[in-house]
C-alpha cells in the first residue's frame, strides 16, 4: 500500500485489471468441517436429534454411568427408568426432563452431557462452483457450507446468500459484513435438510486507481458513489478528487464518461451508480514543488525542503561536502522555467563559490532546482599506468575497494615475506624482497593507493584468440598422424581449386617432421589441459604454455611453437592503475596485486609513450624496485605500461624421456642428480616384457659449442635397480631411456576354425605354425565339409584390400565427376543441361556405393588336408586368421544382364549357358563376351567357350563349353558399358567391377 504511495506514473495511467471482492476468500482458503469434533462445548439450544450420543452419569445411591445414541425414532432408553422421547427437543429442555425422571430415585445425583454428535445432511444450491448434497458437522454454518461448495461462482451473490428449512426462506446472509466486518451474527447453523441458495449476483460496479481496495463490488443497499468507496476501503492521499471519472453504460445503446468533481467528497453521496459502472480514480500531477536536488559528486545527495531565498551555498557548504577529484570550475543548475516549464540550464564557478564566497556564482535557488557537481575526470581523460605480465591482480580486502587494507592490516598483504622457491632464493630474497608495512609507508604508497580501484583482466577476446591459436596448433598435430590426407580426395567437382589446396596440404605434410604416435599424444595432452584450464578459469600458468613451446621447438615444430608464443602473448594478466602522484614502480605493482612466484625478479621494462608518439624503453630490477631502492624504484608517468616477465621466457625447462617397456613413457622434468632408476621409478616401473639386462641410454653432446652429436651408451637395467653406480649413472637434460622387450614376448596368436571342423573354436598358434598342421590339431574335416568354399579371411589382407578399393574408388571419383563437372559447365541448351546433370546424378551414386564397399581380406586357398601339405597354400598363420569350411551348397545363381535373376540346383552335366538359359536367356543390353563367374572359393574368372577348359574341382582338362560350374559359384552376365554414355570411355570398367566383387563379394550395379 506505501509503496504504491510512492509511484508516480502517467496522469490517468492506472490499471483496470480488476477483480470481484471476496471471490478469492473461496478459492485460496482450504477448509474441512468435521462430522465429529470434539473440542467445541455444545449450547444449551443444540437440538438433539437421531445419531447424537446422551452420556449420563448416576451416583449417589445408584452409581452408574450410560453412553446412549438417540435412535432413529428419536428416543434414548434409559435402564430403571426406560424410553424417553427426546428428538427434537434442545439439549436444555431434555437435560431438565431427564433430570426429572431421576428424581424419583431418592438419593441419586445425575449429570448429562453430549457426546459424539450426529452428522448433518444438508444441499447448497444455486450460483456455486460445486453444487451438491453434502453431509456437514453438527456446528457446520452458512460459510461452511458454501467453503465446500468452492464458493460463488462468477455470477453468484456474495450478498444475499439465502438460508431455507422446510420450503420457508429462515434467514439471508451477507457475505461482506463477514469480510469487511467480520460479524457472523446471520451465518447461522444449519440443520438436517437445510438448503443453501446462492441467486444471481445483484448490481455490480467496479472502482480502479487511487483506493485502497480496487475491486468489483455487489451493491445492495447503498447506490450511491460514497457507499462504493466504503466498500473499497477510502480513497489514497494521491488520489485526484477533482477528476473523478465513470464509465458507463447508457440504456444498452453506448459507453458515456462521467466525470466527476468532488474535491471535498461532500457531493459523493448524491451521485448515483449503475449496473456495470467503472470508477477511475486518477493521481495527483504535481509532485515535491518545494524540494530542490543536489546530485553529481557530492557526499550526500539527494532531496532537499526549498526555502524562500535558498542559494547553492546552503547545500554545499564547504569543499567537505564534495567527493574527491570534483571539478571546481563548472557546475550546473538545471531550472524548470514557467510558464511553458522549460528547461533552463545555469552554469556557476564551484570553486569561486566555496573559495571566494562569490555571490555571483552563489546563485539563488527556486523550487524544482537540480544542482550537478560533476567529477574532474568527466572533463578529461584519467591518467593511468598499465601493469602487465607475471602480476596476481588487484588485492581486494573486505571494506576497502581502493584495494589497500586497513592500516591494521598492512602487514598482512599477500605479497609479503621472500619467496622460498630456490630460483627465486638468490633473486628476490638477497634484494630485500620481504615487504611490510613500515616499507609502505615510507614509499608513500599507502596514501597513493587509496585512489580508485585497480581494473585488471585478462581480456575475453584475447582469451578466445589464444583458444583459436591452441586448436589450430591441435589440429595440425593431429593432420600430421592421420595417414589418408583428407583434404586430397575431390568431394565437388566445379574445377582444381581443391586439387591444388590438397597439394598444398599434402606438400606441407611431407615437409613436417613425423612424429611417434606416443610423442603425438603428449603434445595433445598438454593441449587438452592448457584449453581446458583456458576455458575453465581464462588464466594458464606460463610454464606449461611455454614448456609446450619448448617442446615444440625440440622436435623441429618451429611453425607451432610460434602460434603458441603468440598464444602466451595474448594471455597476460592486464592491470590499469590510476594515476597518481609521484607514483613509481613499487607502487603501481604493489596496487596491482604485486609479482607472482613466476616473475623473472633481475629485469623489468617500462613501455613510455613521449611526445610525437616515440616509444621508448626503461629497464629496472624487479626485486630492487620492490625493495624501494630508489635507483630501481623509477618514477612513472602518465600512459607508462610496466612489464613484468615470466622466469620462465629466460631459464629453459630440462627434461628427460624414457620409452619401451615402462608402465608410464614419456617425457619427464629433469632434475638435479636425477639417476637412471629415479627416472624408471617416476615412469612407473618396469614391465613384465622389460628386457634388463641391456637398455639403451642416448645422450646430447654438444663438441666445443659448435656442433652437436648423438651419444649412446649400453647400461644393465638389472644392475642400475641394484643401485650400482656404474650403471646408475646421473643423467643430462633431454637424455633419452630405451627400455627394450624380452623377444618374442607377444607370442600368443590367435585363429578362429568355424563351419565344418570336428573341433572348431578358437585356437592359440605357435610362431611359424601352418594351416594344414592348426586343421590337425582340429580334428580334420567332418563329411558335410565343402573344402572349394573354404573362407579363409586375413587381417592384414583386408586392410591392403581396404586400402586398395579406396585408391580405386578416388581414381574413378577423380575421372568420372571431374569431367561430368566441366560438361555441365560448357552445356549450351536447357535441355542438354537437364541431361548432364541427370548422368552427374548417377556418376555421384555410383561413387557412393562404391565408397560404401568394405573389403572381405578374403584369401583363395586349398584346404584339402592332403593336397595342402608341402603345398604353397599350406600358409603360416598370422594373428587373426579366420577359418571357414561351409557345407556343400548345390545352389548356382545368375545375377546381372539377363532376364531374370535367380539360383539353380547345380547339375554336374550343365554350363554357363544352361544356368542363363534358366533366368530366360540373355536380357537386350548383355555384354556375352564377358561374362564371368564368382568362383565358390572366392576367385573369378571368364568363363571358356572353347574346345578346352580346366576343370578346377576334377583337376583335369575338359571337352565342352561348360565353363567349369561348381556348387556354390556365381555367374555374373555384366551391361553393355556402351549403353551407358559416360562409362564408354572407360574400356576397363568390366575388369574393374570384377575385382570390386571378388574383393568387397558382392556385385557392383552401375545404375
Amino acid at each position: 500500500m506505501f509503496d504504491r504511495l510512492r509511484k508516480a506514473g502517467k496522469y490517468q495511467d492506472i490499471s483496470t485489471n480488476l477483480r470481484p471482492f471476496g471471490y478469492e476468500f473461496f478459492q485460496e482458503t482450504s477448509v474441512q468441517v468435521f462430522s465429529g469434533r470434539k473440542d467445541i462445548p455444545v449450547p444449551m439450544n443444540y437440538v438433539v436429534g437421531p445419531g447424537d450420543e446422551v452420556r449420563i452419569m448416576l451416583w449417589g445411591r445408584v452409581n452408574s454411568q450410560y453412553n446412549l445414541i438417540v435412535d432413529r425414532d428419536g428416543r434414548i432408553t434409559i435402564p430403571q427408568i426406560g424410553p424417553v422421547s427426546v428428538a427434537g427437543m434442545t439439549f436444555e429442555q431434555m437435560s431438565r426432563q431427564i433430570i426429572g425422571m431421576t428424581e424419583q430415585m431418592v438419593g441419586a445425583n445425575i449429570d448429562i452431557a453430549m457426546g459424539t454428535l450426529k452428522t448433518t445432511p444438508i444441499f447448497v444450491l444455486g450460483d456455486v462452483r460445486r453444487p451438491g448434497s453434502f453431509t456437514v458437522g453438527s456446528f457446520a454454518t452458512i460459510t461452511d457450507a458454501l467453503l465446500l461448495s468452492g464458493g460463488p461462482s462468477d455470477i453468484g451473490s456474495m450478498r444475499n446468500v439465502q438460508l431455507k428449512r422446510n420450503g420457508r426462506l429462515v434467514a439471508t446472509f451477507d457475505l461482506y459484513s463477514l469480510l469487511l466486518k467480520g460479524d457472523r451474527s446471520r451465518d447461522l447453523i444449519l440443520q438436517a435438510g437445510d438448503v443453501v441458495f446462492v441467486p444471481v449476483t445483484g448490481p455490480q460496479v467496479g472502482i480502479a486507481g487511487n483506493v485502497k481496495r480496487p475491486a468489483i463490488y455487489e451493491l445492495k443497499d447503498r447506490h450511491d458513489l460514497d457507499g462504493l468507496f466504503e466498500l473499497a476501503g477510502g480513497i489514497l492521499p494521491t488520489a485526484d478528487t477533482q477528476q473523478i471519472q465513470m464509465s458507463r453504460i447508457q440504456k444498452n445503446e453506448r459507453h458515456i464518461v462521467v466525470d466527476v468533481d468532488d474535491k471535498s467528497l461532500k457531493g459523493s453521496r448524491k451521485v448515483k451508480l449503475q449496473d456495470g459502472d467503472l470508477v477511475k480514480v486518477f493521481s495527483i500531477v504535481d509532485r515535491d514543488r518545494n524540494a530542490v536536488y543536489l546530485e553529481g559528486n557530492v557526499k550526500r545527495p539527494g532531496k532537499y525542503q526549498y526555502k524562500a531565498g535558498m542559494r547553492a551555498g546552503d547545500l554545499i557548504k564547504s569543499s567537505s561536502d564534495l567527493l574527491d577529484e570534483s571539478f571546481m570550475d563548472y557546475a550546473l543548475i538545471k531550472r524548470i522555467v514557467p510558464p511553458d516549464r522549460k528547461e533552463a540550464l545555469i552554469p556557476f564557478n564551484l570553486g569561486k563559490m566555496l573559495m571566494r564566497q562569490d555571490p555571483v556564482h552563489n546563485v539563488e535557488l527556486r523550487p524544482e532546482d537540480r544542482i550537478y557537481v560533476f567529477s574532474r575526470w568527466l572533463f578529461m581523460d584519467k591518467p593511468y599506468v598499465t601493469v602487465e605480465g607475471e602480476i596476481r591482480g588487484v588485492m581486494v580486502f573486505p571494506g576497502d575497494s581502493a584495494g589497500m587494507a586497513p592500516e591494521g592490516e598492512k602487514n598482512q598483504l599477500p605479497y609479503s615475506g621472500s619467496y622460498q622457491s630456490n630460483l627465486f632464493r638468490s633473486g628476490w630474497s638477497s634484494a630485500g624482497m620481504a615487504v611490510q608495512a613500515p616499507v609502505l609507508q615510507e614509499a608513500g604508497a599507502t596514501d597513493q593507493l587509496k585512489t580508485t580501484a585497480t581494473a585488471c583482466e585478462v581480456r575475453k577476446d584475447n582469451v578466445d584468440q589464444a583458444l583459436l591459436q591452441f586448436t589450430t596448433v591441435e589440429n595440425e598435430l593431429k593432420a600430421g598422424q592421420n595417414e589418408q590426407i583428407q583434404s586430397s580426395r575431390v568431394q565437388v567437382p566445379p574445377g582444381g581449386e581443391e586439387q591444388m589446396q590438397a597439394g598444398r596440404d599434402l606438400s606441407l605434410q611431407k615437409n613436417r617432421p613425423q612424429l611417434s604416435d606416443h610423442d603425438a599424444y603428449a603434445l595433445l595432452e598438454k593441449i587438452r589441459f592448457i584449453k581446458e584450464t583456458l576455458s575453465q578459469n581464462q588464466r594458464t600458468a606460463t610454464q606449461e604454455i611455454l614448456g609446450l613451446q619448448e617442446e615444440l621447438k625440440r622436435r623441429n615444430l618451429y611453425g607451432l611453437a610460434d602460434r603458441v608464443r603468440e598464444a602466451a602473448e595474448t594471455l597476460r594478466t592486464e592491470c590499469r592503475v590510476p594515476m597518481s602522484e609521484k607514483m613509481r614502480v613499487r607502487d603501481a605493482i604493489l596496487k596491482a596485486g604485486g609479482p607472482t612466484l613466476e616473475a623473472y625478479p633481475d629485469r623489468g621494462e617500462i613501455i613510455r609513450i613521449e611526445e610525437g608518439r616515440v616509444y621508448r624503453t626503461l629497464y629496472f630490477n624487479v626485486a630492487r624496485a620492490m625493495a624501494n631502492d630508489p635507483l630501481e624504484n623509477l618514477a612513472l608517468q602518465n600512459r607508462d605500461r610496466v612489464v613484468l616477465h615470466s622466469v620462465w621466457e629466460h631459464v629453459e625447462e630440462k627434461s628427460v624421456s624414457i620409452e619401451g617397456e615402462v608402465k608410464k613413457p614419456g617425457t619427464y622434468l629433469y632434475t638435479d642428480e636425477m639417476t637412471v632408476r629415479d627416472l624408471v621409478f617416476r615412469a612407473g616401473q618396469l614391465m613384465e616384457s622389460a628386457y634388463l639386462d641391456e637398455a639403451e641410454l642416448s645422450t646430447i653432446v654438444i663438441d666445443g659449442g659448435k656442433r652437436a652429436r648423438l651419444e649412446k651408451r649400453p647400461i644393465s637395467l638389472r644392475r642400475a635397480l641394484a643401485g650400482d653406480p656404474q650403471y646408475n649413472i646421473p643423467l643430462k637434460n633431454r637424455d633419452r631411456l630405451f627400455v627394450k622387450r624380452i623377444s618374442d614376448w607377444n607370442v600368443e596368436r590367435y585363429v578362429t576354425l568355424s563351419g565344418e571342423f570336428r573341433f572348431p573354436g578358437r585356437y592359440i598358434v605357435s610362431k611359424g605354425e601352418r594351416l594344414s598342421s592348426l586343421i590337425e590339431r582340429a580334428g580334420g574335416f567332418t563329411d558335410k565339409a565343402y573344402l572349394r568354399g573354404a573362407f579363409f579371411t586375413r587381417d592384414r589382407v583386408r586392410e591392403l584390400q581396404q586400402k586398395g578399393l579406396q585408391d580405386l574408388t578416388s581414381r574413378l571419383e577423380r575421372d568420372l565427376l571431374t569431367g561430368g563437372s566441366k560438361e555441365v559447365a560448357t552445356a549450351l541448351s536447357t535441355a542438354e543441361v537437364q541431361a548432364k546433370q541427370a548422368e552427374f546424378e548417377q556418376k555421384r551414386k555410383f561413387v557412393q556405393s562404391l565408397k560404401e564397399l568394405k573389403a572381405t581380406g578374403r584369401m583363395t586357398i586349398r584346404a584339402d588336408l592332403m593336397q595342402l601339405q608341402g603345398s604353397e597354400y599350406d600358409i603360416e598363420l598370422e594373428d587373426g586368421d579366420s577359418l571357414f569350411i561351409p557345407e556343400v551348397n548345390k545352389v548356382v545363381t545368375v545375377v546381372g544382364s539377363v532376364m531374370t535373376n535367380g539360383s539353380f540346383v547345380y547339375e554336374s552335366r550343365n554350363g554357363y549357358e544352361d544356368y542363363i538359359a534358366m533366368t530366360g536367356g540373355y536380357s537386350q543390353y548383355a555384354d556375352k563376351k564377358n561374362v564371368y563367374v564368382l568362383k565358390v572359393d572366392g576367385s573369378a574368372r571368364k568363363v571358356d567357350s572353347g574346345f578346352l577348359y580346366w576343370n578346377d574341382m576334377k583337376s583335369r582338362w575338359q571337352h565342352g563349353n561348360v565353363g567349369g560350374i561348381e556348387p556354390g559359384d556365381q555367374i555374373v552376365v555384366p551391361e553393355q558399358t556402351e549403353r551407358i554414355a559416360w562409362l564408354r570411355e572407360f574400356r576397363d570398367i568390366t575388369a574393374i567391377l570384377m575385382q570390386l566383387a571378388v574383393t568387397a563379394g558382392v556385385v557392383v550395379k552401375v545404375f
